[in-house]
């Protein structure tokens, strides 16, 4: 560990919690296998009414994983994923990491340029992606630019919906749908994500020997507010141990969380294509969770607290916004003490205003947690303790994590005053990342944002920086 950074954050420390962990070293794909294992019918996924457990889910990745292969991807070789929050999704990221392949989220808002940029930038050798958005974003449009590409797996939102549900939505006109898809366009040949699919019968996952921690398992494209998004690698060993801290975290402070292991619900309304809502992803999954896809939040958002009555939610990662738009419908009160099953609320993105927190932890008698995290720590990187949350603070460095505050005038100098305890509010000012090695450690420059330090009985404001060294690099 680095001598110079002093932990100020342990005097504060949850004494629940052990500040280090021994962390089960596994892929991820190993990690969706034990699940199985362990609750194999305990629900997986739950979309639009489709249910799938564990148990189906893991084989179901099996035949995907198998049907990959036969396409010709292997090892190392970059899929890039393109599509709301849908089961597809899930199948498709957990079959590219059983290949040893590297999952590349392109997120479902990307039009031509940017999908174009990140296909060559990552030289992605195929894509999968929802048919509306292909319509929508590529079809017409020359598919010669994006060099690396061979093979693009075409999706329909209907593929996992109830058949009542499907028939009628493609009836009415409200499920949208490409009407013919191509079967090869120049160098590029289409395949149909079913067809894909192998018999089960017919399973044959290559046997693949991974590096836990220098083959890389996701690329996620992030930086695209402040210049050109730029590919950020995460290795398996990032990501296990990322969700095994965030797990530790919660179920060290909260006694329920041990009890609802494989029958929570994690319900996911951020994207699963961005590093926040992949995380939510891979803790569920640690958990046994159900992931409760939801590809676009309702208009009038207190169906959100309908659905977590009804499905008995767990979890809820969110952004202020979503809070905020939440407690202004007038019917989210009449769910006031309703929501037994929710235990908290992650928030992450920008400050949460007290108000909004205050009103919301009323209605759900849930706690909204604020936190801190970026891409590049995969992703997260501090939380509020749950028995103690302090408003608009990114709260404690996780377990096994060490922040360091530096002047920001010359990025080095540390800032000895500045003690958790003297730390009451944060704003964020964004910063372009860059990334340097030095002693074999990742040093990360993020986002500028503002402490209150006392020295004296004065006070007195001072711009930092913080740097963060996490030990899973």
């Amino acid at each position: 560990m680095i001598e110079e950074v002093q932990k100020y954050w342990y005097k504060s420390w949850p004494e629940e919690t052990p500040k280090h962990i021994d962390y089960k070293k596994m892929s991820l794909g190993e990690l969706l296998r034990e699940t199985a294992e362990k609750y194999p019918d305990s629900e997986a996924l739950l979309f639009k009414g489709l249910r799938m457990t564990y148990r189906e889910l893991d084989t179901i990745v099996d035949r995907f994983a198998t049907g990959l292969a036969q396409l010709g991807i292997k090892k190392g070789d970059v899929v890039a994923i393109d599509m709301p929050n849908i089961p597809q999704y899930i199948i498709a990221h957990f079959a590219i990491l059983r290949l040893g392949a590297v999952s590349n989220p392109i997120l479902p808002v990307n039009r031509y340029v940017e999908i174009v940029h990140q296909i060559n930038d990552s030289r992605a050798k195929s894509l999968i992606i929802l048919d509306y958005l292909y319509e929508e974003y590529l079809n017409g449009k020359d598919l010669s630019k994006m060099e690396s590409l061979d093979t693009i797996v075409l999706t329909k939102l209907t593929e996992y919906l109830p058949k009542v549900k499907a028939f009628l939505g493609k009836l009415l006109g409200k499920v949208p749908t490409m009407k013919n898809w191509p079967k090869r366009i120049e160098d590029i040949e289409f395949k149909a994500f079913q067809a894909t699919l192998c018999d089960e019968e017919e399973i044959n996952v290559p046997n693949v020997e991974i590096d836990l921690k220098k083959d890389p398992a996701v690329l996620i494209y992030t930086g695209g507010t402040t210049g050109i998004p730029k590919g950020v690698k995460t290795s398996h060993y990032n990501l296990i141990v990322n969700a095994q801290q965030t797990d530790y975290w919660a179920s060290t402070q909260l006694e329920r969380m041990n009890e609802v292991k494989g029958k929570g619900g994690m319900l996911l309304v951020v994207p699963l294509a961005h590093s926040y809502g992949n995380i939510g992803m891979t803790v569920a999954i640690l958990e046994g969770w159900s992931n409760v896809l939801i590809p676009r939040p309702p208009e009038n958002l207190s169906k959100l607290l309908a659905f977590v009555k009804k499905e008995e939610i767990t979890f809820m990662p969110g952004v202020p916004t979503l809070f905020i738009k939440l407690i202004q419908e007038p019917e989210c009160e009449k769910y006031k003490g309703k929501l037994d099953s929710l235990i908290a609320c992650i928030c992450a993105a920008s400050p949460l205003p007290k108000e909004v927190k205050t009103k919301f932890e009323n209605i759900t008698e849930a706690t909204i947690l604020e936190g801190y995290g970026l891409s590049e720590c995969s992703p997260v990187v501090s939380l509020n303790p749950f028995k103690r949350t302090k408003i608009n603070t990114v709260g404690l460095p996780l377990p096994n994590t060490e922040v360091k505050i530096v002047n920001i005038e010359d990025g080095v100098s540390i800032l000895p005053q500045c003690t958790r305890d003297n730390c009451e509010g944060v704003k964020y000012n964004i910063k372009p990342k860059s990334i340097s090695r030095f002693n074999k450690r990742i040093y990360i420059y993020s986002t500028l944002i503002y402490w209150r330090v006392y020295i004296k009985r004065k006070s007195s404001k001072k711009r930092i920086l913080v740097e963060k060294i996490q030990v899973i690099f």
